[in-house]
């Protein structure tokens, strides 16, 4: 499959997905990176997304207060969203992505 195949639409079945934890308790209270990315791949699968398991982006033990572009795994998810060949992010909520209400992300693919 050619960069022209990606143009021609086969990103808006592609998605990317964002994993966060920031605390022991988090994880120990079932919200854990292995339960949310559990969750995140049926929620794919039940909506006829291509999620490739490296295309699960983690930041383990980072807190929502930081900058989502300040996190490694934050910084990552926006330069392959940015790359044009993902339709989709998918995380559990928007907490996962900010914790701040006054912060907005829009991608369009």
């Amino acid at each position: 499959m050619g960069s022209d195949d990606m143009a021609d639409g086969a990103a808006s079945n592609r998605a990317i997905a964002y994993v966060r934890v920031s605390t022991t308790r988090q994880a120990e209270e079932g919200n854990s990176i292995a339960s949310q990315s559990v969750r995140i791949q049926k929620y794919a699968k039940d909506k006829g997304l291509r999620l490739m398991s490296r295309d699960i982006i983690i930041d383990d033990g980072v807190s929502g207060g930081v900058l989502f572009d300040q996190r490694g795994g934050g910084e990552l998810v926006m330069k392959r969203v940015e790359s044009g060949k993902f339709g989709h992010l998918i995380a559990l909520g928007s907490s996962s992505i900010t914790c701040d209400n006054n912060t907005l992300f829009i991608f369009d693919s």
